[in-house]
């Protein structure tokens, strides 16, 4: 089992690497269908991850969230999925060598998963807790799929104010789509952790909704869903658009951050190692 592990990580690294090396040629030749990352290697890559992921689960018999290693193998996965679905929403690719790069980078970081071998935690043998962690990594997914965006609109908008415009700007995206790049992966981010939020309250009730409510990572991700639903809220109701829409996104995400690793200095019951 632990071999067929390490062969399904490599091999998920392997299309990571090879995705990441198909989007910086067509960044850098500008060519269209001959250097496009087809569906079959998507799904390949795809397939390998979660594979990879159901054998640690096996192994470790539990869902496979015991470490940071392993969060940033979920992460991996939940960066690439997002980034997919808008990369076919909008039709374009340009963008693909950074996320691709990065999942990359967090999956060949949770290599050490593989030598674990953790104690029983009933509340990782739960389908129903399963679900609402996933849907917290989906949602953390389209907040730095969203920041990202972000950070390109702006690098992009500088570059235009000061008539710079070379190789990268020529080949990114324009402005417009950036923005609503940003715009929907951090609405499928904000929906993702509502459900995680609404969907740990429900659980709650097996530990008692006191403890939910008090647990430091749970003010941590009801702070990150108020942050984001300011920026939603000035988006939809105040009509926020280009630069100050990416601008409130980008502040809402630095400051999740922020939230997110003073948390993991707290005593939590979501700290499973």
């Amino acid at each position: 089992m632990t071999i067929a592990a390490e062969m399904l990580f490599w091999l998920a690294a392997a299309m990571y690497l090879a995705g990441a090396i198909h989007y910086i040629r067509h960044f850098a030749r500008g060519e269209g269908s001959v250097f496009e990352w087809n569906v079959a290697e998507r799904l390949a890559t795809f397939v390998f991850h979660a594979g990879f992921l159901c054998v640690l689960g096996l192994l470790y018999r539990q869902m496979p969230l015991v470490s940071a290693f392993n969060l940033l193998s979920l992460m991996a996965f939940c960066l690439a999925a997002v980034h997919t679905l808008l990369e076919i929403r909008f039709r374009t690719r340009e963008t693909g060598m950074f996320f691709f790069g990065l999942a990359l980078l967090f999956h060949l970081a949770a290599y050490p998963s593989l030598g674990l071998r953790p104690r029983p935690n009933p509340l990782l043998r739960n389908p129903a807790f399963a679900l609402h962690a996933g849907a917290a990594l989906l949602g953390y997914a389209g907040f730095l799929v969203s920041a990202l965006n972000g950070a390109i609109y702006l690098a992009q908008y500088r570059m235009l104010k000061r008539r710079r415009m070379g190789l990268f700007f020529s080949r990114m995206p324009a402005l417009d789509l950036l923005a609503a790049m940003n715009l929907h992966a951090m609405t499928v981010g904000f929906a993702c952790l509502t459900f995680a939020i609404l969907s740990g309250l429900g659980l709650s009730r097996e530990m008692g909704v006191e403890r939910y409510i008090a647990d430091p990572k749970t003010i941590q991700s009801v702070a990150a869903w108020g942050l984001y639903a300011i920026a939603l809220g000035g988006r939809y109701a105040l009509g926020w658009r280009g630069r100050k829409q990416v601008s409130m996104s980008l502040a809402a995400f630095g400051l999740t951050l922020i939230s997110v690793l003073a948390a993991r200095f707290a005593d939590s019951f979501h700290r499973f190692s």
